[in-house]
């Protein structure tokens, strides 16, 4: 038996295809979901892993019980505050990663007294509360955990394994969860998780990573060193699939101007990005046609403010499904091909753009400013001086921006921990994942 807690069905994309392989192995499979709440985006997730249930009546099972009741979750945000409060006290982060907690909105703690005698008081006093709180959510999540196993009448014993994703993430109870199973194993869901998602408080045995960087990550900020399961990234491997069959019936069209593609961050990630994209707007307006896609999550009212100030900026108006809508996803795929270059400053879909063999720029001119912002541009920064992405600070011809070469050996070592040959994967993530997880899953 195989248990995945997943925090909401946006979470499918990471573990989807390792899914349907374990299926096909004859394995029965429960997967809890972790849910806060059902907007569109989480229900659109759920018709893939619906489908399957329908075929695999017999193998698997959905939950859709909200295992992190509100208190729960309230409860697990001021056990993390204090587990930060403590991170700092010792000083093991640097400015970036304090500056990633500004903007995504955590409440810093504030520091511990200077004074060497009231430091050590108060550090010792606020571990011992931190114990007290983390045996109290222990005891809470478990009984809730069981309580729905029972009610739902599923099958689980305690030497089953258990797959955890997101690991790591703001007011989840997948830490405190994980202690309670030997056989477990926790993944990390996306390229970011590790400097903007907060600390780990646990010391996990077995984690599941994207690439080396991540390894590095565990180990310099979260001060451990667990056997790392290195597979590449799933979901993009998954968006690499259904953007080469999207495409392959199709010609590109010649635009009469140079089309511009915006991808647009969460505010969260990058403050500034707007202004990035006014930016952008103000310069090449005249000589290129500028298309933009704002964030799932960005309000209504900030589109509608960079409508009025960029009066001829086309928008693409399917952004708020996500990847989990199929008409958005295939307009995302559409824009990405017609498209002659892709701007962005923090976003997930700049590496999918960039693996889709398109040039990606990042504008990094005032008063956006690309090494200014917070801890996770590292990994964009890496990009551009290993030439998978272009940064540019002043306005540069279209033209030559467009004739860039790109190092795809580079980028895809990054995303996927391997190089690629003639547009296949050496390996692919998913198989390798799959055939870990049973192994992992059959050991006693």
């Amino acid at each position: 038996m195989i248990n995945i807690i997943l925090r909401s069905p946006l979470y499918n994309k990471h573990i989807i295809s390792s899914i349907k392989y374990l299926l096909n192995k004859g394995k029965i499979i429960n997967i809890f979901y972790e849910i806060i709440r059902f907007d569109k985006l989480s229900v659109n997730a759920l018709s893939e892993i619906i489908e399957l249930a329908l075929v695999h009546k017999e193998q698997l099972n959905i939950i859709l019980e909200p295992i992190s009741q509100n208190k729960i979750r309230k409860f697990l945000m001021h056990f993390e505050y204090i587990n930060q409060k403590i991170v700092f006290s010792n000083s093991v982060l640097d400015e970036g990663f304090e500056e990633s907690l500004k903007v995504r909105g955590s409440k810093l703690p504030k520091k511990l007294s200077n004074n060497l005698f009231l430091f050590t008081i108060q550090h010792k006093i606020l571990k011992i509360y931190f114990k007290f709180n983390k045996l109290v959510l222990e005891k809470i999540i478990n009984y809730y955990f069981w309580k729905i196993v029972k009610r739902n009448n599923i099958k689980v014993v305690k030497n089953d394994l258990f797959i955890f994703i997101p690991f790591i993430f703001p007011g989840s109870l997948q830490q405190i969860l994980s202690t309670k199973f030997a056989k477990n194993l926790s993944m990390i869901g996306s390229w970011d998780n590790l400097t903007t998602k907060g600390f780990l408080y646990t010391n996990p045995k077995k984690m599941i990573i994207w690439s080396e960087f991540q390894k590095d990550e565990l180990n310099n900020i979260h001060s451990i060193n667990p056997y790392s399961y290195i597979c590449g990234s799933l979901s993009l491997q998954d968006s690499f699939n259904k953007y080469k069959g999207y495409i392959k019936d199709l010609n590109k069209p010649i635009n009469k101007k140079p089309l511009i593609y915006y991808l647009g961050s969460t505010l969260s990630a990058s403050p500034t990005d707007l202004k990035a994209l006014e930016n952008i707007y103000n310069l090449y307006k005249n000589s290129c046609q500028i298309l933009f896609r704002p964030h799932p999550t960005l309000k209504k009212e900030f589109i509608d403010k960079i409508k009025s100030q960029c009066k001829n900026l086309e928008i693409d108006t399917s952004y708020n499904g996500g990847e989990t809508d199929k008409y958005s996803q295939n307009t995302f795929f559409s824009n990405i091909f017609k498209s002659d270059i892709i701007f962005g400053t923090n976003t997930t879909s700049l590496l999918q753009a960039a693996l889709f063999n398109k040039i990606v720029v990042v504008p990094s001119i005032k008063p956006f400013d690309l090494h200014k912002t917070i801890y996770h541009f590292k990994y964009i920064k890496f990009l551009i001086e290993n030439k998978a992405i272009i940064e540019i600070t002043s306005f540069k011809e279209i033209e030559k921006l467009i004739n860039s070469k790109i190092n795809k050996d580079e980028l895809f070592k990054f995303i996927f921990n391997q190089k690629i040959d003639e547009g296949h994967f050496i390996n692919s993530p998913a198989k390798k994942l799959s055939e870990y997880i049973l192994r992992e899953s059959i050991k006693n």
